[in-house]
């Protein structure tokens, strides 16, 4: 999921990942890219901060 935390996407006010709604709705490939990691209804908060989680503390993070 690459650079999920991206200040010069969107003035830095909304994650650029499929399971960010402003994200998503102007990537409409990434519901057929990234199947499992678009939100939906399924999905919960504790999902969400999961993923917050696992992409903080991945190896390749670097800080904004």
């Amino acid at each position: 999921m690459g650079h999920v935390f991206r200040s010069d996407w969107n003035n830095g006010q909304a994650l650029y990942a499929p399971f960010d709604r402003v994200a998503l709705e102007s990537h409409d490939d990434w519901r057929r890219t990234y199947p499992r990691q678009v939100w939906d209804s399924q999905k919960d908060l504790a999902w969400i901060l999961e993923t917050l989680h696992e992409l903080l503390n991945d190896a390749g993070y670097t800080g904004v």
